[in-house]
C-alpha cells in the first residue's frame, strides 16, 4: 500500500476511479433532491437529458415523480465515464441501454432541439474555467425552443472560493485524482449567472439555495477509492487484509485532510463558512444553488 503522502506517477485519474456515493460525501438530503425535481418539473412525454449524471442519482429522482403516471418522461443519461454509466445499470435499471450515452457534455451527439429540459447536478465545476461556457452553449443547442436548463452547483463568493478550492484540491491530491486537481474550477454565484446569459438563456432564476455540511472525515473511503478500484480490476475481489489496509490508509489520509483544512480556513471566515472543529473532523458549509434558465 502507498503511504498517505506518496507521490503518484500514474496519469489517468478521474471518475473511473472515484467510486463513491456522492450523496454521502456531499451530505445531500431528500429535500434538496425534491427541490431539484420541482425545478425540473418532469412531465409525461417530455424528453429530458440528465447530463453528467454518472450512476443515475438525478434520473432516479426524476422517475420517482412520475411513478404513478402511465407515461414516463423519456430520460437520457449522459456521462463521460463508462465506469459510472455501468454503475447506473443497478441504480436505474428501467432506463434503456440506448439512453445511456457516454460523451463529453461539451460535445454531445444529439441533434439541435432534442430536449425539453436538461439538468446537470454538480457538473459545471468539473470543467476547466475556460471551457465552461461551451457547456452552456451546447445545452442551448440541444434544447427545444423555450426549453429549460437546470443547474445544481456550488455558488461561492470571492472570500470563500479559493479556500474551498484549496481544501478540495488537497483531498484530490491525497486520493490521487490528478485530473480533477488540474481541471476543476469551482464557480462563484456571479460566474453561473454570467454563463447562463452568455449561453443564450433568459429568465434566469435562483430557484433554491442551501448550505450542506461537508466533512473531512466522511471522505475517508473516497480517499482510497482509486486503490480500491485498482485492486478490484486486478483481482476481482479484495482480501480481508487488503480491506483492513485500505481502511487504515483512508483514516490516515482523512487525518491529513483535516489538518490541512484546520490550517487553511482563515479564522475570519470560519463563522461565515459555519466551520466546526471536532478534532478528527472539520466540517463547513459552502453555498450551493439550483438555478434555471430558458432558451431564448
Amino acid at each position: 500500500m502507498p503511504s498517505p503522502t506518496q507521490k503518484r506517477t500514474d496519469k489517468q485519474f478521474g471518475f473511473d476511479y472515484r467510486i463513491v456515493e456522492y450523496e454521502k460525501v456531499h451530505n445531500t438530503t431528500d429535500e434538496e433532491f425534491n427541490q431539484l425535481v420541482a425545478a425540473v418539473d418532469p412531465k409525461p412525454g417530455q424528453i429530458i437529458l440528465a447530463g453528467m449524471d454518472g450512476y443515475g442519482s438525478v434520473t432516479k429522482w426524476l422517475l420517482k415523480k412520475n411513478m404513478k403516471e402511465k407515461t414516463q418522461p423519456e430520460i437520457y443519461v449522459l456521462d463521460d465515464s463508462s465506469v459510472q454509466l455501468k454503475r447506473s445499470e443497478d441504480n436505474i435499471p428501467t432506463i434503456d441501454q440506448k439512453h445511456r450515452i457516454q460523451a463529453d457534455i461539451r460535445e454531445t451527439p444529439f441533434k439541435n432541439g432534442t430536449f425539453d429540459t436538461v439538468v446537470i447536478k454538480m457538473g459545471v465545476h468539473e470543467i476547466p474555467k475556460e471551457e465552461q461556457l461551451k457547456l452552456f452553449l451546447e445545452m442551448n443547442r440541444i434544447l427545444k425552443p423555450e426549453g429549460k436548463l437546470v443547474i445544481w452547483e456550488l455558488a461561492l463568493d470571492k472570500e470563500t472560493q479559493n479556500v474551498f478550492r484549496d481544501v478540495i484540491r488537497m483531498k484530490d491530491k491525497l486520493a490521487g485524482f490528478d485530473k480533477l486537481v488540474q481541471n476543476r474550477y469551482f464557480p462563484r454565484h456571479d460566474d453561473l449567472t454570467r454563463l447562463f446569459k452568455k449561453g443564450g438563456f433568459i429568465d434566469v432564476e435562483d430557484y433554491y439555495e442551501f448550505y450542506p455540511r461537508l466533512s473531512t472525515l466522511v471522505r475517508k473511503d473516497e480517499l482510497v477509492s482509486k486503490e480500491h478500484k485498482q485492486l478490484e480490476n486486478k483481482n476481482g475481489t479484495l482480501t480481508k487484509e487488503e480491506e483492513v489496509q485500505l481502511k487504515q490508509l483512508g483514516k490516515e489520509r482523512a487525518k491529513l485532510l483535516t489538518e490541512y483544512a484546520r490550517k487553511r480556513v482563515p479564522v475570519e471566515l470560519r463563522k461565515k463558512m459555519n466551520y466546526k472543529d471536532f478534532g478528527d473532523d472539520i466540517q463547513f458549509s459552502p453555498k450551493k444553488i439550483i438555478m434555471l434558465g430558458y432558451k431564448r
